[in-house]
């Protein structure tokens, strides 16, 4: 990955836009429905950013990291998530070739001495698992929660801010995570109905909050994942499966179409991985 985000960094946008050098993973109206997307978000965020802020940003279902939710080849997810990250590191943040090149090292782990230390954490969150299986329980309309900061999180496809609240539509065609079609809600009336969803996640990212958890997700009836921390395709945390049905095996990949380069079973039915 970190060959090809270095290759994407210094890729220019206009070319790609303006001169036909689309991605084989996208037809003639993804490619609209993205390049809509980099107006949308070069818009709503600061020109030339923080570079720093792209790893805050660019986290696992972060506002930049934008899912082709409607993809239904695992190569082509992966191949897009590596694209989107050179994209944005790039149109949004107009970053260094070698800063961008670099963010995977800061996610990536094989050596003993950041794993070990990640198992410690991971066999920690096993302790919260009937916690995080509860809330998805009891809030059956909630299947993702992602904390960007302790006033920025997502629930669902809706981004939370103190000034308001981005509700995302996924784009017709490749189904984009965020996309252009959106209703931003930003009056104590207009965001009213979504009150009532911040008191239902309020508890629970708390405890995200404390036990340092980026993502935590209901895939189905028999996967819950929590993600610790990571960008694009490079990711660690923890798997559940409550009727043990669902066991991430290396090499495979993902519902994301990441391919799991690490695992390593916790207990029965709840391991420890890192995707790449």
């Amino acid at each position: 990955m970190k060959k090809l985000i270095g290759f994407l960094s210094l890729f220019s946008v206009s070319v790609w836009a303006n001169e036909g050098g689309i991605p084989t993973f996208f037809n003639s109206e993804s490619n609209k429905e993205y390049i809509a997307l980099i107006d949308h978000l070069v818009a709503v965020l600061p020109k030339n950013g923080n570079p720093e802020f792209l790893s805050v940003l660019a986290s696992p279902y972060g506002l930049l990291d934008v899912q082709a939710t409607k993809f239904s080849d695992d190569l082509d997810k992966n191949s897009f998530a590596n694209f989107n990250m050179g994209v944005m590191g790039s149109a949004i943040f107009d970053t260094e070739q070698k800063y961008v090149k670099d963010l995977p090292n800061r996610f990536l782990c094989h050596q003993s001495s950041c794993r070990k230390p990640r198992l410690q954490l991971a066999k920690e969150l096993t302790s919260h698992i009937n916690t995080i299986e509860a809330f998805f329980t009891e809030n059956p309309t909630i299947n993702l929660v992602s904390i960007l900061d302790q006033y920025v999180y997502r629930i669902n496809n809706a981004f939370y801010t103190p000034d308001s609240v981005i509700d995302y539509i996924p784009s017709a065609e490749a189904g984009f995570v965020p996309s252009a079609e959106f209703k931003q809600y930003v009056s104590a009336i207009e965001r009213s109905p979504y009150y009532k969803i911040e008191e239902q996640t309020l508890a629970i990212r708390q405890l995200m909050h404390k036990m340092g958890i980026k993502v935590i997700q209901q895939v189905s009836a028999s996967q819950l994942r929590i993600i610790v921390m990571g960008i694009s395709n490079n990711q660690w945390g923890i798997v559940y499966s409550p009727d043990n049905s669902y066991i991430p095996v290396l090499g495979e990949r993902n519902l994301q179409g990441f391919a799991f380069d690490d695992v390593e079973k916790l207990a029965e039915n709840i391991f420890y991985y890192q995707t790449n």
